[in-house]
């Protein structure tokens, strides 16, 4: 999944390389995406979405009669209605989680954001994976997709407030995608985010879904990164064994497979992206 969303992300930043334009990327994390989410609020978001009011009475089922505890080494506290946040452990709890913060979406998509001047039609395109929203616009310069992503901010947060959830400023990241020859703007989200000034600078890269983004899409810092990932595990194994003593050789194979191949292989389809790989930078062991 992680996989299929970075790859769409791509699509679209190539699509829009292709026609001339380049693309801003904004991130932003729900905080207490499973805990804070009021039971009476969802089901009217439930209804509001069109789910069958069968399903909407289900759903207010399996949120009733759930109780919490507070215990302090060997004292219980009383039971208490459990009337924000969903069972955990259930697997149609992260489900609910979704389909509550996916007004955002519902809101964007109704509503797209368009550059002003009319240079540009290209909508700015707004997706999720649980708890991360990401937000990316494309136009004919650096600046102007800035600005229609903190436009794209502001209604998310408003939007999101509106069902009692925030973001965490924090945990907002920006990056911009440009190929054009001396253009080395970096221009600076500014916005303001529950009563503070907020200013959100692109990094040289930017971690999302575990992949790492630089401002070319060259690769070359996530594939240094699960090189040296890879690299500190297989040094950690080192202990288990060698030819002489420790675990065999079998299961020092099996430990490989099973440990270093997933981490390393991490996103191969971003890897192939890049134009001119080197061996030695993909595997330095």
């Amino acid at each position: 999944m992680c996989l299929d969303a970075g790859l769409s992300l791509l699509h679209d930043v190539f699509e829009a390389r292709r026609r001339n334009l380049v693309t801003s990327f904004l991130t932003i994390n729900i905080k207490g995406f499973f805990d804070h989410t009021g039971h009476e609020r969802l089901l009217d978001v439930l209804s509001h979405l069109g789910f069958h009011p069968t399903f909407v009475k289900w759903v207010g089922s399996f949120l009733s009669e759930h109780f919490v505890r507070v215990q302090v080494d060997n004292y219980v506290g009383d039971p208490h209605p459990q009337m924000v946040g969903y069972p955990q452990g259930s697997p149609i709890s992260p489900i609910l989680a979704c389909i509550f913060a996916s007004l955002v979406l519902e809101r964007l998509n109704a509503d797209p954001i368009f550059d002003a001047t009319g240079s540009c039609p290209v909508p700015v395109c707004p997706s999720a994976y649980v708890d991360d929203f990401e937000f990316h616009a494309s136009s004919t310069d650096l600046s102007t997709s800035t600005h229609l992503l903190k436009c794209t901010l502001d209604i998310a947060v408003d939007t999101l407030s509106s069902i009692g959830l925030t973001i965490d400023p924090d945990k907002c990241d920006l990056m911009h995608f440009s190929w054009r020859k001396g253009d080395n703007s970096n221009p600076t989200l500014k916005t303001v985010l529950y009563g503070k000034e907020v200013s959100i600078t692109p990094p040289k890269s930017l971690r999302w879904l575990g992949f790492h983004l630089d401002r070319k899409l060259t690769f070359r810092e996530h594939i240094n990164k699960v090189a040296s990932k890879g690299l500190a595990i297989i040094q950690g194994m080192e202990v288990l064994g060698n030819t002489v003593e420790g675990i065999s050789p079998a299961n020092l194979r099996l430990l490989y497979n099973t440990v270093i191949i997933p981490v390393i292989t991490y996103g191969p389809p971003f890897g192939l992206l890049w134009t001119n790989p080197k061996p030695s930078s993909l595997l330095p062991w």
